[in-house]
């Protein structure tokens, strides 16, 4: 198997037994090159098999409880943090988009606090606001692209591109995901559950960057989120550091790449 961010081999990491969804024993490769981890059992799943898992586990896990994973308080410091960059004209337009959506708990939470729309798309469940169907969706149109716990959630590098692809030619992308400077090999590490497909380092998605086109990004800690630019990272750098003179402290960490904020 090849890295479907850098193309280098994959090496054999370490197993975990899963013992629900029939998923049984999961052989996790990583990246020589970059580190990037995917799982060789999620990508061999059939189209219709990875659906259903998909399908399965959110719907028993967010039956479970009412906030699973603390989403309300990110989905309160995201709305937050795009608010912030609206605000002082960093994230232009109004043409916004929730690749993942759900049911749109973060579109709900930046209209109910600030008035603002965002667009929601999702394959496997119904958003509860601003629903967009699939032939709806216009490549290359939206000002701003956010999704929130996706990136984990692919088992080919094409529906990293799909999501990419909305991006209008000057708009924004931000993320959510789990990012660390590697990926322990350890089978009882608290991320990988059953539909946890693969995992992302500082390294390699400081190359997906370079790949799309974005050339500078700021974090939030709270928010948890990446928010990433395609223009000249000296105007940001000079914007975003004018809003943490105002705020008082760097709310926003700025990097020309990616922001390599969570190390080993």
């Amino acid at each position: 198997m090849n890295c479907f961010i850098c193309k280098d081999n994959l090496s054999y990491s370490f197993s975990k037994q899963f013992n629900e969804y029939d998923l049984g024993n999961v052989d996790y490769y990583s990246c020589n090159t970059c580190g990037f981890t995917i799982s060789s059992n999620h990508i061999q799943l059939s189209e219709k098999k990875w659906n259903q898992l998909n399908i399965d586990w959110h719907t028993e896990n967010n039956l479970k409880e009412k906030n699973p994973w603390n989403r309300d308080e990110r989905y309160f410091n995201q709305s937050i943090m795009i608010f912030l960059l609206i605000k002082f004209n960093i994230i232009k337009g109004s043409n916004f988009l929730d690749w993942g959506s759900g049911e749109g708990g973060f579109s709900k939470k930046l209209y109910d606090l600030f008035s603002i729309k965002v667009n929601c798309y999702d394959k496997f469940v119904k958003p509860s606001v601003f629903p967009l169907a699939e032939a709806e969706l216009k490549s290359n149109s939206y000002d701003f692209v956010v999704n929130n716990a996706v990136f984990e959630h692919v088992t080919k590098r094409e529906t990293l591109d799909e999501i990419n692809s909305f991006v209008n030619n000057t708009g924004i992308l931000a993320i959510h995901t789990l990012v660390r400077e590697s990926i322990p090999k350890d089978p009882n590490w608290m991320y990988l559950l059953p539909v946890h497909s693969c995992f992302h380092t500082n390294k390699s998605m400081d190359l997906l960057m370079q790949q799309w086109g974005y050339t500078c990004s700021v974090y939030n800690e709270n928010a948890k989120l990446w928010v990433m630019f395609k223009e000249d990272p000296k105007l940001f750098y000079s914007q975003i550091n004018d809003i943490n003179k105002i705020i008082g402290y760097d709310y926003f960490k700025f990097k020309v790449g990616f922001v390599d904020f969570w190390k080993d």
